[in-house]
């Protein structure tokens, strides 16, 4: 079973890597930019509209975000109703991971269980489309697309060869996989950004450097897209995107199970094996950092925080990880993006602390790799936002 686990987890990961070259993500980006300026210049018309009154930012957030998932992830297939209808079942969805898991009739964990199987129904259905297209020779516009053009060939080859389908190659399959990336990309990216525009407005010094160094470099009423070459100029910019999800993680635990016994305190409490543990990666993010309850994006761009690791102060878990097609992503460096969104955020560099694998938890260690990992799409979008606002 564990080598059969291997070999599809190698086979799937193979299938998906066509989804992050850099043409891909050029892609993405062009859509994320195109979708996040025309919420910016709606959510401008509703404080224009009601005098100066505050808005209240979390649900539009929400639903920009949404909105460039289901843009990037299936772009065309999804009509106007079927995106209102999505976004009303995820909306149940969320609902559903907040309450207790208790499958019974009426209940909110009944309602996500159902909205989740309608959710993999639909992108199952935009994959068919998908598959339909691409096999007719259109050109790419989403995630979906660059996924099912090697799928179609694959399929089309199987077929002539009278072989069954290749794995991971059925419609909801696909829908499932395609489900997981939404959700992975989704509510960090929410949270990241409410965080942001609470603490620029709690900084304003902050708030005008980083409207320096925008202003010096793009404007948004240009009508032109943040370029690549751009974005890696507006380092103060990223430094901020980094501060906002070291300061308020969009993840403040993840679930692991022990793989052993471990002392948490010693002669006090073992963790028995199999135990599900909670980790703090909030607690984890103020270790490590000096004077870490400020909000200091400098701690990440100043030369005069320089240390004796020669380098600025650093977001938790610079080591590098094998994410798939990890060289492509990092050549692209697409619009939004910053240095070290491919790596895990986790601890304090293996050099000093050692790391801690996941059937391992330490009170004095901080959590590190898959155990303490920031969604990389909170640090994308953030920073992209932050840059257009």
């Amino acid at each position: 079973m564990g080598d059969e686990h291997r070999l599809g987890t190698k086979e799937l990961r193979r299938r998906i890597a066509p989804n992050f070259t850099p043409r891909a993500l050029s892609t993405y980006a062009s859509i994320q930019q195109r979708v996040i300026l025309a919420h910016l210049r709606r959510w401008l018309d509703a404080a224009t509209a009601t005098a100066g009154e505050p808005l209240r930012l979390r649900v539009p957030c929400r639903d920009m975000n949404l909105e460039t998932s289901q843009t990037v992830f299936v772009g065309p297939y999804l009509a106007d109703e079927a995106r209102e209808e999505f976004a009303r079942d995820y909306n149940d969805f969320n609902v559903g991971l907040m309450a207790m898991p208790v499958d019974v009739p009426g209940s909110a964990f009944r309602r996500a269980k159902r909205a989740v199987a309608r959710l993999v129904r639909t992108l199952g259905r935009c994959a068919g489309e998908s598959k339909v297209r691409m096999r007719a020779g259109g050109e790419p516009e989403c995630l979906m697309d660059y996924w099912m053009q090697d799928t179609v060939r694959e399929l089309d080859e199987a077929a002539a060869a009278g072989s069954p389908p290749p794995p991971h190659t059925g419609d909801e399959e696909i829908g499932g996989h395609v489900f997981d990336f939404l959700f992975a990309a989704q509510d960090a990216s929410t949270s990241s950004l409410c965080w942001a525009v609470s603490a620029l407005a709690s900084h304003p010094d902050v708030l005008t450097r980083v409207r320096d160094e925008v202003a010096a470099i793009w404007s948004p009423g240009s009508d032109e897209p943040i370029t690549a070459a751009q974005m890696s100029e507006m380092r103060y910019t990223q430094c901020v995107a980094r501060q906002v999800v070291r300061h308020r993680p969009p993840g403040p635990t993840l679930p692991h199970v022990a793989r052993e016994a471990f002392p948490l305190v010693e002669g006090c409490y073992t963790v028995p094996k199999g135990s599900l543990v909670f980790p703090s990666l909030y607690e984890s993010s103020f270790q490590g950092f000096r004077d870490a309850a400020a909000f200091d994006p400098d701690r990440f761009f100043s030369d005069e925080r320089r240390g004796g690791r020669g380098v600025p102060e650093e977001l938790p878990g610079v080591r590098r990880r094998g994410a798939p097609v990890r060289g492509e992503a990092v050549r692209a460096q697409p619009p939004g993006a910053v240095r070290g969104a491919v790596r895990d955020a986790g601890g304090l560099p293996a050099a000093r602390h050692g790391r801690v694998r996941r059937s391992r938890v330490h009170p004095h260690h901080r959590p590190q790799g898959r155990l303490c990992r920031l969604p990389q799409a909170a640090l994308r979008q953030t920073s992209f936002v932050l840059a257009t606002c």
